[in-house]
């Protein structure tokens, strides 16, 4: 029984349909073939998953923010998180790039933040004081402290339809850094 992993399924991808046949048994053949069918049947159902989750909480962003500003977050890459703070009225559609599950739970749990009075005033406040140059000036430094952690550094903030990219590093949140 063979094994399936990422880096046999990228070299069987490069095989030619010939290739395969003589490199595998007719039995490697059918179950790789069944378990290449059993795995992209979990990747759709997880993104169907992902897909429901992801309306909901564009749902709720619209109904708890409407016009606001609304900020949104997707994961890039291992260890970097992209912030855009977007003023376009209500969120059409989710950042196409929000990919896995870490991303929508960081998205969840700073939108949960802005619900915290203090904080949301900091934020409104920043945004009502801004009267500088587009993507040049940081409207604020925001620090989120959440059961003691420091979750953020910092947030900085452009008001450009196209915003300007911010990183964080090593965002640490439940004690998993994403």
């Amino acid at each position: 029984m063979i094994d399936l992993n990422d880096k046999l399924i990228d070299e069987i991808s490069e095989l030619a349909p010939e290739e395969i046949i003589k490199k595998f048994s007719p039995e490697e053949v059918e179950s790789l073939t069944i378990k290449i069918i059993q795995q992209t049947a979990k990747l759709e159902s997880d993104l169907k998953e992902r897909e429901e989750k992801e309306h909901y909480m564009r749902q709720q962003l619209i109904k708890e923010f409407g016009a606001k500003p609304i900020i949104s977050l997707f994961l890039t890459g291992e260890d970097e998180v992209e912030i855009n703070l977007i003023i376009s009225g209500v969120i059409n559609t989710f950042p196409e790039r929000i990919g896995i599950f870490d991303g929508f739970e960081l998205l969840s749990f700073i939108a949960n933040l802005l619900h915290i009075p203090e904080k949301r005033q900091r934020v409104d406040n920043a945004l009502a004081r801004y009267q500088g140059p587009i993507n040049q000036t940081p409207l604020a430094t925001v620090d989120y402290q959440v059961y003691g952690r420091k979750v953020a550094h910092w947030l900085n903030f452009g008001v450009n339809p196209k915003p300007k990219i911010h990183w964080f590093k090593k965002i640490n949140i439940f004690g998993k850094e994403v």
